[in-house]
């Protein structure tokens, strides 16, 4: 899908902030997008799914389900 890096950075961008003020149900929201999305992660460090930055932000959050899937 055309949306799908742009979503990706949307994502990227509020998980860290709502993961900081707890609110759960907005860190699900984030992680079942991500986890349907898993697949889309890039290689290409230039690319909003740059798996790489993901999996630091996982441990960085302790984010396990995420870093796991």
């Amino acid at each position: 899908p055309a949306l799908l890096p742009y979503m990706q950075e949307k994502v990227y961008l509020i998980l860290e902030l709502v993961h900081k003020y707890d609110i759960t149900k907005l860190v699900r929201q984030c992680d079942a997008f991500l986890k349907r999305h898993y697949k889309d992660f890039s290689c290409d460090p230039e690319h909003p799914g740059f798996v790489l930055k993901w999996l630091i932000m996982a441990e960085t959050l302790q984010l396990d389900d995420l870093r796991d899937a």
